[in-house]
């Protein structure tokens, strides 16, 4: 078993950032790596991490993509956090998946469950799963599934968002959904 984690974007990509400057990377990347942590130390499933690891290059979606097919993977998880409340209250966590497979959307599903379960930050987002035509999800070959993991330009997440207690219990979610997953 093979799982690719891709913390989305770059460190210095322009305009991923919260409020007060916090790159997005900087979110993503310390998500990935407690989850790549927590696979490596407690399952026998290998893990791939399709960004660069040090967040000097915004790696190409293409070559993200052509990294996890080339290692013929069986999940791709991409983690983000979203933008778009431009300082207001609103917010959550969204999970997107793009195949027309009923089983992504039940994987999506159950992905964002395991996130609301283990975090509670539900957010008001009027769709939280929703199907979505972003280049990772289309292009890889395995199951993908991209995680929004909060608002960085929301008042009400920046601040839960950027603790380092949040980046614990969103790595726990990601990788208790992996671990229940494979097992299905």
């Amino acid at each position: 078993m093979i799982i690719c984690l891709d913390a989305g974007h770059g460190l210095n990509t322009k305009g991923k950032e919260c409020l007060d400057g916090t790159k997005e990377w900087t979110l993503n990347a310390r998500i990935a790596d407690k989850v790549f942590d927590l696979l490596l130390n407690n399952t026998d499933i290998h893990v791939l991490r399709a960004d660069d690891v040090t967040g000097k290059s915004d790696v190409p979606l293409g070559t993200r993509v052509a990294k996890a097919n080339n290692a013929k993977v069986d999940y791709y998880i991409s983690i983000h956090h979203n933008a778009g409340i431009r300082g207001g209250k609103g917010g959550g966590i969204v999970v997107y998946y793009y195949s027309s497979k009923k089983e992504r959307l039940e994987q999506a599903n159950r992905l964002y469950k395991r996130c609301i379960d283990n975090g509670g930050m539900r957010g008001n987002r009027w769709k939280p799963v929703q199907k979505a035509n972003f280049y990772v999800l289309r292009k890889t070959s395995a199951p993908a599934l991209l995680i929004e993991c909060g608002f960085m330009d929301s008042v009400v997440d920046m601040p839960i968002i950027q603790s380092e207690t949040y980046a614990d219990i969103m790595a726990h979610a990601i990788y208790d959904f992996i671990r229940e997953d494979i097992r299905r």
